[in-house]
């Protein structure tokens, strides 16, 4: 079973929708609910481990809240932390990812789409508009670069063009009729020979230095 905390405000619609959703699965339990991170750190007792976190995000995130994200992360080491909230910045996000948060969604849809991966157990909890961001913000240095002395092979190649596109590890797997440990395989592969250690730095990593070379005449 799996255990959510739930920290927002009363009047937000996006939190009714994913209570309503928690409450209607016998598979998932509600163990703490609170109005905002500080009431909920006071109140929740030492020993409680939750799952996933599901925060309402202010739409200004200022030092007290990363703060109290940070005390949160302390206590929940191995709890997916999400935040759902208003379309922001790259500089925002990348700040709330060094407080400690797991993921981020537009409040609009955001429910959507997190139940839909947290169905097909994947682990990258993003909107698509947030994602695209991050990737096309990472600019590796000239250090992190490789010299390209290891080429990847056809279905390499076609696992990272539908990653760029946004499609999912399972999706991946039916497009090329591969399993999805075949899917992560491949992953591992690229990783090492990117000396990356991420999707959003593989992919970045394509983009600037595979996907040109591909297609010059």
């Amino acid at each position: 079973m799996k255990r959510f905390g739930l920290i927002y405000n009363n009047k937000s619609q996006c939190f009714e929708k994913i209570r309503k959703r928690l409450t209607s699965n016998p598979n998932f339990i509600i163990l703490g609910e609170a109005q905002n991170v500080s009431t909920f750190l006071d109140g929740v007792p030492k020993r409680a481990l939750f799952d996933y976190l599901l925060i309402e995000a202010p739409i200004k995130c200022n030092e007290e809240i990363c703060s109290h994200l940070k005390q949160l992360r302390k206590k929940q080491i191995n709890t997916e932390i999400i935040l759902f909230g208003p379309d922001c910045s790259v500089k925002t996000i990348l700040t709330l990812l060094k407080s400690g948060i797991s993921g981020y969604f537009i409040a609009e849809n955001g429910e959507e789409y997190f139940f839909d991966l947290l169905i097909r157990n994947e682990s990258l909890f993003f909107s698509p508009s947030i994602l695209k961001k991050l990737v096309h913000h990472h600019r590796p240095s000239i250090e992190e670069e490789t010299n390209g002395g290891e080429k990847l092979t056809p279905r390499q190649l076609d696992i990272l063009k539908l990653l760029a596109e946004g499609e999912t590890y399972e999706n991946i797997g039916k497009m090329l009729n591969i399993s999805l440990n075949g899917v992560k395989f491949h992953l591992k592969a690229i990783y090492y020979k990117f000396e990356v250690e991420n999707r959003i730095q593989a992919v970045k990593y394509y983009e600037r230095n595979v996907m040109d070379q591909i297609s010059e005449p």
